[in-house]
């Protein structure tokens, strides 16, 4: 069940992954929204790949084996600051 949970965390983060890859290079043709300017979308969305990245990695690391060789503190922080960044997205009101 870890496995399948890590390779399924993995995988979702891939296809989001994906997603921001394309708005970034639509956005360097120029075909970016009109509301913001071509750097900034560059560098929000630039931003979210570094973080989608570290999420595959992390849930990868969450289901192989080589996973439990890495340092705790490190594997714990990141999965600290992903669950915050979920919790402001989805509050419970």
């Amino acid at each position: 069940m870890r496995r399948l949970a890590g390779y399924a965390a993995a995988l979702s983060m891939s296809l989001y992954l994906a997603v921001k890859l394309v708005w970034v290079a639509a956005a360097l043709l120029g075909h970016g929204p009109d509301d913001y300017g071509t750097a900034d979308w560059v560098l929000l969305n630039a931003v979210t790949v570094v973080m989608a990245v570290t999420g595959i990695a992390l849930g990868l690391a969450l289901a192989q084996r080589w996973g439990r060789r890495l340092p705790a503190v490190p594997v714990i922080f990141f999965s600290w600051v992903g669950a915050g960044f979920l919790s402001r997205c989805f509050p419970t009101r």
